[in-house]
């Protein structure tokens, strides 16, 4: 009897010992799985307060670099009316897609910010943000794409040399001649006239650029931004 009552004992406390065991390890493992945080410190409303409307091409230039710099466009949270508006220095915004992950928004009427902009009322500027399905492998595009395609409405003060002061001269140069047609882009003998200036802003999670067309006489005339969470 005694034999079977400490074979009883034995077996209820290996029981309740594995019992404690399970429990520990299942809260240990609730604690260790936190919920899902932003990796943001700033909220985008909290950047934008640094933020002013450009008015003039050198101050969008500067919205452009603080973005980037930033991470601003690869976020959900900036896509309002107000946020682009304000970065961008349009007046109306359009847009052609607002869902949860595929957004594109044309910025429009830019009054105090461009020589012509009387003259192109209808023109505008684009903005495309996709956010990848997360059960989708990634594609060479990353997990978000941003890209910006940003007209200068042939504002005389949009030029090369700004750019460079903006941004700086480490850039890459590539002429837009092309191999059977070696007529330019437009006339004129700048020294970065027709060809494509970029800059690249690159960590091991978002690679960033932006680049501008130079026409002959170093005005620019368009200006793309790109970036990519891999």
């Amino acid at each position: 009897m005694g034999i079977v009552a400490f074979h009883k004992r034995t077996l209820s406390a290996i029981c309740l010992y594995l019992f404690f065991i399970c429990l520990f390890s299942t809260v240990t493992s609730a604690q260790e799985i936190p919920p899902p945080k932003s990796t943001f410190v700033k909220s985008a409303a909290k950047l934008m307060k640094a933020v002013s409307k450009p008015k003039n091409p050198k101050q969008l230039l500067q919205n452009m670099k603080f973005a980037i710099k930033n991470d601003l466009l690869i976020r959900d949270d900036f896509y309002t009316d107000e946020n682009l508006k304000k970065l961008f220095g349009g007046n109306r915004v359009k847009w052609l897609d607002n869902k949860q992950n595929n957004k594109h928004a044309e910025i429009l009427n830019f009054a105090g910010l461009f020589e012509n902009a009387e003259k192109y009322k209808g023109g505008g500027m684009h903005i495309y943000w996709e956010k990848l399905d997360s059960n989708k492998a990634i594609s060479d595009t990353g997990k978000v794409h941003v890209r910006v395609s940003i007209n200068t409405f042939g504002d005389s003060r949009f030029r090369a040399e700004v750019v460079e002061n903006v941004f700086g001269t480490k850039m890459q140069v590539k002429n837009l001649y092309k191999d059977n047609d070696p007529s330019p882009l437009s006339p004129g003998n700048h020294r970065l006239g027709n060809k494509v200036i970029s800059y690249t802003f690159s960590n091991p999670t978002l690679k960033s650029s932006i680049g501008f067309v130079v026409r002959g006489d170093g005005s620019i005339d368009r200006c793309n931004i790109n970036q990519n969470v891999m």
